[in-house]
């Protein structure tokens, strides 16, 4: 009896252990189903037990819960417990993150599953601010097993600090990471680590790429988990080089102190030396400790330091000077001059403490500017005393400075020449080259430049000059002026002109008489081939053609040999060409005024008007026609502006319809200055009209 009191004291003891129970429970048969379920269970999901009776899991998971159900009664059956976390979703809505612990238990001879789950909502929580805290921080951090060195987590700013993916780092060990200290230090950081729990240094790794990351690192160690270390690190690449580059900084400021192109020193209240860089000692020939701690005056000439015992007081108070010219006394005796410029420093209370002097060398500026006043005194006696005109202008072209004998060349007072440029003083005939070639010198185009041309006088007379002009220096900010030498040459070049005069004449001469022999002898030609057709009636047609051709030839010579200033004839020209064909042609001459030709145009025009009379001969159909066709006519007309040649013809069946085309006209078309006359060739019943306009200056008319 008390054995079966004890059994239902026991019963009811674990009845009210189940019923009670802080975590929901839950029990399952074999097949799924839900058997019993503890108060908790039911406030867990807000299910009555009854409802949860009628229940299985899947009703109460979330739908990436419930896709995982047969996973987890594989394990279950394989293993015969389980733990994993899941979502349960609350009759209201809610999801709920649960952890389960599931384990297989036989009661009353039946297989039951024991389900115990623990709502892990705050646990949850407070990982994803930890996670929140960790992915956002701008340290890298990373969690590492303790028992191997094997990356277990890192956070995103550590993945970007050495350039791996987080996959990447997850399958790595701490020692796959490249460092640059030694195992040994390595080892001894570790130690330390486990001795006090934490430790803070510096290191570096190498970033993916192969730069070094320079890193400020804090680790700690946790017996969680079978101990761990976690770490967060700061990258401190750049703080590592803008400290060095402080320090480089620093060198360099003060190697540039010692070593700069200029003096510097320090003097203190009384005037002695504090500071002096090596520049300045190495030109005064001293060591810098030699002169620390002595007065300046002792580094100069008597007159200087008897100024620097009078102005020194005075710059204590003013606190600056600039440009004070001071005679140092060199460690060997020679003198070295010196631009000083000074600016005092004070404390707190506006005390003097000691000053900032540069000091430039001008030893050789000196002499320079001595060696420049005596070029100086040369240069203005060469000037004023050349005898070739000097003249000085700016960019606006005005004369701004003139010498004597530039004022004797054109006749004007220095004063006048002051008031013109250089376009006023040159003949209109070269304003145009002339305006080119100064834009070009101050344009920087050419650096000089040489011109022979006409100049005018005061008076308006002209005058040949040769001028070279270049540009000068200016000591001005953006002045630049151009000097010329001028020189009178209107000797040479009318001596010049005669010689070229006489030379031309002497060849006029010699080619006239050339043409002229050209000419009879060509005539002559003419006359015995024609002796030769009256003698051979069968050739006569080809020989009077190539007689006509060759008396055109002595015709164009005949032109040549004239003296080359005389006219040419227009009427008298066509009257040659025409007298010296086996052709009937008739000439009109309906000039109002005589037409002569422009003698650099006379020889083209004559050998036109002979191709196209010629032309209309060899095609024209009078010599096969009765006496009925009509003759080829020649017709000049002109109202004084111009003159027109007018040909026709009637041409025959075989080529007269190609009487426009061939080489005579392609000649023609050469020869035809094409500004000043006009072709036009037509054709219409027969009759070929051809009609050539001249227009001056190629034709004139004569009144």
């Amino acid at each position: 009896m008390a054995n079966e009191n004890t059994d239902r004291l026991a019963a009811d003891v674990y009845r009210q252990l189940f019923e009670y129970a802080a975590d929901p429970i839950f029990i399952l048969d074999t097949e799924g189903n839900f058997i019993e379920v503890n108060r908790a269970a039911c406030d867990h999901v807000g299910y009555s037990r009854n409802e949860l009776l009628r229940m299985r899991p899947e009703h109460i998971d979330d739908d990436a819960s419930r896709a995982r159900i047969p996973e987890r009664m594989a394990q279950l059956k394989r293993e015969r417990q389980a733990t994993f976390e899941a979502v349960h979703v609350h009759r209201n809505g809610t999801h709920i993150p649960v952890e389960m612990h599931i384990r297989w238990i036989e009661c009353g001879g039946k297989t039951l599953s024991l389900n115990i789950c623990r709502n892990i909502a705050e646990r949850k929580q407070r990982e994803i601010e930890y996670r929140t805290i960790v992915e956002t921080a701008t340290d890298g951090f990373w969690v590492v097993r303790a028992s191997d060195a094997r990356i277990l987590e890192v956070n995103e700013a550590y993945c970007r600090m050495f350039g791996y993916t987080r996959d990447e780092l997850l399958s790595m060990h701490v020692s796959d990471l490249e460092a640059v200290e030694s195992p040994e230090e390595v080892e001894a950081h570790i130690r330390k680590v486990m001795e006090t729990g934490h430790d803070f240094f510096e290191t570096a790794h190498r970033h993916k790429d192969g730069h070094l990351v320079e890193i400020e690192t804090s680790v700690s160690y946790s017996s969680l988990r079978g101990g761990i270390f976690f770490s967060f690190m700061r990258d401190i690449s750049a703080r590592k080089r803008w400290i060095a580059e402080i320090v480089r900084s620093r060198n360099e400021i003060e190697s540039l102190y010692n070593n700069a192109p200029c003096g510097y020193h320090s003097l203190d209240w009384q005037g002695r030396i504090i500071r002096v860089n090596q520049t300045e000692a190495d030109w005064l020939g001293y060591q810098r400790d030699e002169m620390i701690g002595r007065k300046i005056t002792e580094f100069q000439t008597p007159p200087s330091a008897g100024q620097f015992a009078r102005d020194f007081p005075r710059f204590k108070c003013e606190g600056h000077v600039k440009n004070i010219e001071v005679d140092m006394v060199r460690k060997d005796g020679s003198i070295l001059t010196a631009l000083l410029s000074s600016a005092a420093v004070y404390d707190a209370r506006g005390n003097y403490v000691m000053n900032r002097t540069t000091m430039l060398d001008i030893t050789e500026r000196k002499l320079a500017e001595i060696k420049l006043c005596d070029s100086e005194e040369r240069f203005r006696a060469l000037f004023e005393k050349s005898p070739i005109g000097i003249g000085i202008s700016a960019e606006d072209k005005k004369i701004e400075l003139a010498n004597p004998a530039l004022c004797r060349l054109f006749g004007y007072t220095p004063e006048e020449l002051r008031h013109l440029t250089v376009i006023e003083l040159t003949h209109p005939d070269y304003l145009h080259e002339t305006r080119q070639n100064v834009d070009a010198l101050f344009g920087g185009l050419m650096p000089s430049y040489s011109v022979e041309k006409k100049y005018l006088r005061k008076g308006g007379e002209p005058f040949w000059g040769r001028a070279i002009a270049t540009e000068i220096m200016s000591s001005i900010p953006g002045k630049r002026y151009a000097m010329a030498l001028v020189e009178d040459i209107t000797v040479r070049v009318e001596q010049e002109e005669r010689r070229l005069a006489e030379i031309q004449e002497q060849k006029n001469v010699l080619v006239r008489e050339v043409h002229h022999r050209i000419k009879n002898n060509l005539q002559g030609v003419v006359g015995l081939l024609r002796q030769y057709a009256a003698s051979h009636p069968e050739l006569a047609g080809a020989i009077d053609a190539a007689a006509g051709k060759i008396y055109s030839i002595a015709a164009i010579h005949g032109l040549q040999a004239r003296v080359l200033s005389e006219e040419v004839n227009l009427a008298l020209l066509v009257e040659q060409i025409i007298g010296a064909l086996e052709c009937p042609i008739e000439l009109s001459d309906d000039l109002l005024c005589p037409a002569v030709l422009n003698k650099d145009e006379a020889v083209p025009i004559a050998l036109i008007l002979n191709e196209l009379v010629t032309n209309a001969c060899k095609h024209s159909a009078t010599r096969e026609c009765s006496a009925a066709c009509r003759p080829i006519t020649v017709r000049l007309s002109g109202d004084g502006t111009g003159v027109a040649v007018a040909i026709a013809n009637s041409f025959d069946g075989s080529g007269g319809e190609n009487a426009h085309r061939g080489s005579g006209l392609n000649l023609v078309n050469s020869l035809l200055p094409k500004e000043s006359a006009h072709l036009e060739i037509k054709r219409c019943d027969g009759i070929f009209l051809v009609e050539l306009e001249l227009f001056p200056p190629i034709v004139a008319s004569k009144k």
